[in-house]
C-alpha cells in the first residue's frame, strides 16, 4: 500500500471488474464515483458531511465497499504477527498509514460504487419506481430472486426486523451483483483462509476470488437471459459480452494491435517467448512497446499485471504454448517442463508457491544461494562464509524493502546511468512508464 506502483495499479487493474459485467454507458459516471470516495478520504469544508456519510454508511451496510481484498489480508497477516504490544488497529492509528490504506481501499472503492449506481439504474428501469410502484417493485424483486439468484427473497430486514422497502429490496439486489461478481472480502471461502495460515501463497484470496466472480459472471449472465423481464434479459447478455471480451479478447486485441504499430509480429513474439521470455513470463500476455532494432531486439510489457482475470487464461495459454513448441506431451502441457509451467501449474500457483518470507529464505538455503529465476545470491564455489551470510541477510531484508523506496531507486539508477545488479542499465522513460502500468 505504500507503493505509487501498487496504488496506481489497484485503481486501472479494477476498472476490468465493471466491464466485465458490460457496464459501460451514462447510467453511471467515473467522475461522480471518483468524487465521492475522494470526498471520504480528503474531506473539505465544502461537502456535506451529512448526506456524505449516509451514502457512504449505506454503500457499507450492503457490503459495497471497504471488502478489499489485500487490505484485509494485510489485516490478518499483522493480527497474526504481534506479539502483544503492536497490533493492525494500533498500526493504523498513525495518521500517515491510515491515508495510505484509505487511497489503496478507494481505488477498489471507486469501481463498486461505479458499479453499484449503475446496477440501481439499470434496476429502476427494470422494476419500476419504488416510490411510485411499491408493490410492483417488490414482486419484480421476488421474481428476480427465484430467476437470477435461485432463492427466495427474505422480505424482514435481519437489522431492524421491519419489512423492507421497495427501495430497501431494489439496493439489496443490486448489492448482490456487486459482491457476486467483484472481488470482496467477506465472500472469502473459509478453505482459502485456512490455506492462507500456512507458508504458502501471497495474498491467495485475491485470486479464489476471480475465480468464484468469474464463474458468477457467466452464471448470473446465462440466468438473466431467461428472465421474463426484457431489461433484465439485456443486462444479462450485456454481462455474457463483457465477460467474454475482458477474460480473452481485450488482451488479444491489444496484443494484435501493438504488434500492427511495431511490426513485431505474432511469429517473432513466439520465437521471443521461446527464446529469452523468462519462464514465468512465458504463458503471460506479452504486448510489443517498440519497433525491433538492427539487433531484433524490442521491448515488451506483460499485460498481464494489469489484467486480474489472468489467472483464467494462464493456464491455457499454457497448453497452447506447448501446442507451438511442438512439445504437447500430456504432462508436459498440463505440470509443465523447467523452461515453462503448464496448465495445472499455472492455476495452482497463486496458491501453491512459497510466500515472500518463505521464499527468500528457501534462495539461501535450499536452493543454495539462487533464486527460483536463477539470479545468483552468493557463489557457493567461490564466497566464504561471512560473504554468504551477509548476501544472504540482504536478500532477506531486501523483501521488506518499501515499494516507493524501489520504485525512486529504480527511476534514480535509470537517470544516473547506474547499473541493475544483473547487469543492465536502468532507462528512466521505461522506469517511469512501469510505475504508471
Amino acid at each position: 500500500i505504500f507503493s505509487p506502483m501498487t496504488q496506481i495499479r489497484n485503481v486501472t487493474t479494477a476498472s476490468f471488474f465493471p466491464l466485465a459485467s458490460g457496464l459501460i454507458g451514462k447510467r453511471s459516471s467515473v467522475a461522480d464515483a471518483f468524487k465521492t470516495v475522494a470526498d471520504d478520504i480528503f474531506t473539505g469544508a465544502k461537502i456535506d458531511i451529512e448526506t456524505l456519510n449516509k451514502e457512504i454508511d449505506d454503500l457499507v451496510s450492503r457490503g459495497v465497499i471497504d471488502q478489499n481484498i489485500q487490505v484485509n489480508e494485510l489485516r490478518n497477516i499483522l493480527n497474526k504477527a504481534k506479539g502483544g504490544k503492536i497490533s493492525f488497529e494500533s498500526f493504523m492509528q498513525n495518521p500517515t498509514v491510515q491515508k495510505f490504506v484509505d487511497v489503496y481501499q478507494g481505488g477498489d472503492n471507486v469501481w463498486k460504487v461505479y458499479s453499484d449506481r449503475f446496477y440501481q439504474s439499470a434496476l429502476r428501469e427494470a422494476f419500476g419506481n419504488p416510490q411510485a410502484t411499491p408493490d410492483k417493485v417488490i414482486s419484480q424483486v421476488k421474481d428476480w430472486y427465484r430467476t437470477v439468484a435461485k432463492s427466495d427473497f427474505i422480505e424482514t430486514s435481519g437489522v431492524t426486523g421491519q419489512k423492507k422497502t421497495a427501495e430497501e429490496a431494489l439496493k439489496e439486489v443490486s448489492a448482490y451483483l456487486v459482491t457476486n461478481t467483484i472481488p470482496t472480502y467477506s465472500k472469502v471461502p473459509n478453505v482459502i483462509k485456512a490455506i492462507r495460515n500456512l507458508p504458502l501463497g501471497n495474498f491467495i484470496a485475491f485470486p479464489a476470488e476471480i475465480i468464484r466472480t468469474s464463474s458468477n459472471l457467466l452464471t448470473i449472465g446465462a440466468r438473466e437471459l431467461t428472465s421474463t423481464n426484457p431489461f433484465i434479459r439485456q443486462m444479462g447478455a450485456r454481462r455474457l459480452i463483457g465477460a467474454s471480451a475482458t477474460f480473452g479478447g481485450i488482451g488479444s486485441i491489444v496484443a494484435n494491435t501493438a504488434g500492427y504499430v511495431t511490426g513485431v509480429t505474432e511469429e517473432v513474439m513466439e520465437k521471443a517467448r521461446r527464446s529469452f521470455v523468462p519462464p514465468y513470463e512465458r504463458n503471460a500476455t506479452l504486448i510489443p512497446l517498440t519497433s525491433p532494432d538492427e539487433n531484433g531486439n524490442f521491448k515488451y510489457f506483460n499485460f498481464s499485471y494489469s489484467n486480474p482475470y489472468d489467472t483464467l487464461f494462464r493456464p491455457i495459454n499454457a497448453v497452447l504454448n506447448a501446442v507451438g513448441d511442438g512439445s504437447l506431451i500430456v504432462f508436459n502441457a498440463l505440470f509443465g517442463s523447467p523452461d515453462n509451467p503448464g496448465a495445472i501449474s499455472e492455476f495452482l500457483d497463486p496458491f501453491i508457491t512459497e510466500s515472500i518470507g518463505t521464499e527468500r529464505i528457501a534462495d539461501v538455503t535450499l536452493r543454495q544461494g539462487e533464486t527460483r529465476q536463477g539470479k545468483k545470491i552468493y557463489d557457493n564455489r567461490v564466497d566464504d562464509l561471512t560473504v554468504k551470510i551477509a548476501r544472504s541477510l540482504e536478500h532477506i531484508i531486501g523483501g521488506l524493502e518499501p515499494g516507493a523506496y524501489r520504485s525512486a531507486k529504480r527511476i534514480y539508477e535509470g537517470a544516473t546511468g547506474t547499473f541493475s545488479d544483473a547487469g543492465t542499465a536502468r532507462n528512466t522513460k521505461d522506469e517511469a512508464l512501469a510505475l504508471l502500468s
